[in-house]
C-alpha cells in the first residue's frame, strides 16, 4: 500500500514540475515578445516571473528525485535481503 501511496506522490509532483516547466518556457517566449516590441520593463518582469517558475519547477524534480531515489533504495535492499535469505 505504501508503495501506491508513493506512486501517486511521485505522479502529482512529475505532473506539477511538468506544468510549471512549459509554463515557464511560454513566460520566457512571451517575455521576448515583448523585449523585442520595445517594452523592457513588461518583457523584463514576466522574464523574472519565468525564472522563478523555472526554479519551482527544479525543486519538485529534485524532491521527485529524492523519491525516486530513496524508493529504488529500498527495494534493492528488499532484493538483496531476500538473496542473502536464499543461500
Amino acid at each position: 500500500m505504501g508503495q501506491i501511496k508513493n506512486l501517486r506522490r511521485r505522479l502529482t509532483l512529475i505532473r506539477d514540475m511538468q506544468i510549471l516547466g512549459v509554463l515557464s518556457f511560454f513566460f520566457c517566449v512571451l517575455s521576448m515578445i515583448f523585449i523585442f516590441s520595445g517594452q523592457l520593463d513588461f518583457g523584463s518582469y514576466l522574464f523574472g516571473f519565468s525564472l522563478i517558475l523555472l526554479l519551482a519547477s527544479l525543486i519538485y524534480s529534485l524532491r521527485e528525485l529524492q523519491i525516486s531515489t530513496k524508493a529504488l533504495d529500498l527495494e534493492l535492499s528488499k532484493m538483496e535481503l531476500g538473496r542473502r535469505t536464499r543461500f
